[in-house]
């Protein structure tokens, strides 16, 4: 039991002598890594002598991600400021302050921090500010904000929106509206940014003279019966024709100088039937068909389906043939 309690003692103190470490024994950087971040520090200031700000930003930024002392801090917040890039250079000068100093860290070390320091209380004024004036939109009903694609927080959109020097796109966006404007801040500026809302394209609402009638919604009901009949009317007429003509045929051929003998009498009726049938087929398809185009022009009176009755009949005697109809 003893042995035990020495154990997890002695595991606590190592525990803790372990934490208590420095965090830069965590992240110490090789020799060579030391050699290449001095070399793009020389390489830094000599290109910002030459007013290269973009390269000695590039070599500022690669030297302080290898170190991250208050050195290459400084000098990467400087040419940050250089290039006015004002939000990003406090940021910078933030991360080097937040750093506790180490005891017997190296002399420039202190001065880095001293002169971050007093840049960092010369951008501060220098940063401008926007305060949006939204018009149109309906209180509370703001959607989104974004500057330069950046979105705001619902809760900031009527405090100043601090942002470096420049040109800058706003847009928002609410309920069924939106709007966009386009500003060029200078230095200590603040401006106010109008935003004046437009609805949205959208489809017009319906009134109810616009409301879709039956020729809206396509043909109507009875075109279809009407096609329907039509075509079984010439489907019967053409078959009964042709039979027709086959009968007639056939009892032509047992007359003689227009005499027909009784044996062809039975021919004869049956090719009188099939024609008159056949009369009667192309008859109630050349109705049908006057009734179906009838119903498409005179859709307009929107007739119930219930309402529309079509009555075609057809009597025929041995000299004569009527057609009535109503519809």
């Amino acid at each position: 039991m003893a042995s035990r309690r020495v154990t997890l003692l002695a595991g606590r103190v190592l525990l803790v002598s372990v934490l208590a470490l420095p965090r830069v024994v965590w992240a110490e950087p090789s020799a060579a890594q030391k050699e290449t971040a001095r070399n793009l520090m020389a390489e830094g200031r000599e290109l910002r002598e030459q007013r290269d700000l973009p390269g000695a930003l590039a070599r500022f930024q690669a030297a302080h991600a290898i170190m991250g002392v208050p050195t290459t801090g400084f000098e990467l917040a400087r040419a940050q400021a250089d290039l006015k890039l004002l939000v990003e250079a406090r940021t910078t000068i933030r991360q080097i302050l937040a750093t506790p100093a180490q005891a017997g860290e190296p002399e420039p070390f202190q001065e880095a921090r001293s002169k971050a320091e007093a840049l960092d209380a010369e951008l501060e004024p220098r940063i401008a500010s926007l305060h949006f004036v939204l018009h149109g939109a309906e209180p509370g009903k703001l959607v989104r904000l974004t500057v330069d694609g950046e979105v705001v927080a619902p809760a900031a959109v009527d405090m100043p929106f601090r942002l470096n020097p420049g040109e800058h796109k706003i847009e928002a966006s609410a309920a069924h509206a939106s709007a966009a404007n386009s500003v060029t801040v200078a230095e200590h500026d603040t401006i106010d940014v109008v935003l004046d809302f437009e609805p949205d394209a959208k489809p017009p609402a319906r009134t109810p003279s616009d409301a879709p009638s039956e020729a809206d919604d396509g043909p109507p009901p009875l075109l279809y019966v009407a096609g329907g009949v039509a075509a079984a009317g010439l489907v019967v007429g053409t078959i009964t024709g042709v039979m027709a003509g086959s009968k007639k045929h056939a009892a032509q051929a047992g007359c003689r100088d227009q005499q027909c003998p009784p044996s062809t009498w039975a021919d004869l009726d049956s090719a009188h039937s099939l024609a008159t049938v056949s009369t009667v087929g192309f008859i109630v398809a050349g109705v049908s068909i006057g009734v179906g185009v009838g119903s498409w022009l005179f859709s307009s009176s929107k007739p119930s389906p219930a309402s529309i009755r079509a009555h075609v009949s057809v009597s025929h005697g041995v000299s004569s043939l009527d057609l009535t109809g109503s519809f």
